[in-house]
C-alpha cells in the first residue's frame, strides 16, 4: 500500500492534537485548573519495540510518586513526540498509573528513485538525507522531495514534480519511493533588448 508522505504528515499532526486533547479532558486539565497537580505511583510504557523503555522515560522526565501538573504532562508529551521516533503518542491515566502508549515510526528498508532519466540516482542521493536503516520521517521525506525538485529546476526542468511514497513491509519497515515526473526542458525562445543597441 502506498501513502503520500504529505498526507501522512498532516494526519500525524491532527491525530496527535486530538489524542492529547482527549487525555487532558480525561484528567480534567482544562485551562481553569492548569495549576492542579496529579500524582502517579507508576509509569508504564506500551507499544515500544526498537526504542527501549529507558529512552522513552528519559524524554518524558516524569518522576513517580511526585505531583505532576498539566503543563508538565504537556511538556512530556511534546518531548516524546519531538523525538521523531514515534508515529503516535498517548498519555493515558489508569488509576495511579500513567500509561505512555506509543506507535513507533517504521524503519526505512530501502530508498528508491523512480522516473529519473536525466539525473542518476547518485546525484539524487547526494541531495537527500533519507537513508536505509534510518527511522522514516515524513517531514524529512518532504524536504528530500523538495531538494530533488530543486535539482531538476537547476537543469532547466522547472515543471518537474517529485512525490514521496511509502510501501509498508513486515516488521514495521517501509520502502521509501520518490516518484519523479521530469517534465520538459524550459528554454528561452527569444530575447528582446530595449534601449541602447550598441554592445561592446
Amino acid at each position: 500500500m502506498q501513502i503520500t508522505a504529505s498526507a501522512r504528515t498532516w494526519l500525524f499532526a491532527v491525530d496527535r492534537l486530538i489524542r492529547f486533547g482527549v487525555v487532558l479532558m480525561l484528567l480534567g486539565l482544562a485551562t481553569p485548573v492548569q495549576a492542579q497537580s496529579y500524582t502517579f505511583n507508576a509509569v508504564q510504557i506500551e507499544g515500544n519495540g526498537r526504542v527501549d523503555q529507558s529512552t522513552i522515560l528519559s524524554y518524558a522526565r516524569l518522576s513517580q510518586g511526585k505531583p505532576v501538573t498539566a503543563a508538565a504532562l504537556n511538556d512530556a508529551y511534546q518531548r516524546i513526540v519531538g523525538s521523531g521516533l514515534f508515529e503516535t503518542v498517548e498519555l493515558l491515566p489508569q488509576g495511579g498509573t500513567l500509561v505512555i502508549r506509543v506507535v513507533e515510526l517504521p524503519m526505512i528498508d530501502q530508498v528508491d528513485y523512480q522516473g529519473n532519466k536525466t539525473i542518476d540516482d547518485l546525484a539524487l542521493i547526494a541531495v537527500t538525507k533519507s537513508r536505509a536503516r534510518l527511522v522514516y520521517s515524513p517531514a524529512q521525506a518532504e524536504t528530500d522531495a523538495a531538494a530533488v525538485a530543486a535539482t531538476y529546476r537547476e537543469k532547466g526542468r522547472i515543471n518537474a514534480t517529485v512525490t514521496p511514497r511509502i510501501i509498508r513491509l513486515s516488521d514495521n519497515r517501509v520502502d521509501l519511493v520518490f516518484e519523479i515526473t521530469e517534465g520538459a526542458v524550459s528554454e528561452i525562445q527569444r530575447l528582446y533588448f530595449v534601449g541602447n543597441r550598441d554592445f561592446s
